[in-house]
């Protein structure tokens, strides 16, 4: 293997990695967002207990995947 080849490999080596940390960043935003999209729902569902309204959680689920 030559020196050209080595620094090759470390470069497709680093891409990777540089790859996978731009997929974790992502993953843990989306993680984020969804954490936050439940506080809200269960926020929105509390009030609606509280306030004796019925809850159908399973249309609530339904619309929120369209």
């Amino acid at each position: 293997m030559t020196k050209d080849d080595i620094v090759t490999v470390v470069k497709m080596i680093n891409a990777v990695q540089d790859k996978s940390f731009e997929q974790m960043q992502v993953s843990k935003r989306t993680a984020k967002l969804i954490e936050s999209h439940l506080q809200e729902r269960e926020a929105i569902l509390d009030q609606q207990r509280e306030k004796g309204e019925a809850v159908d959680i399973g249309d609530n689920i339904e619309s929120d995947m369209l």
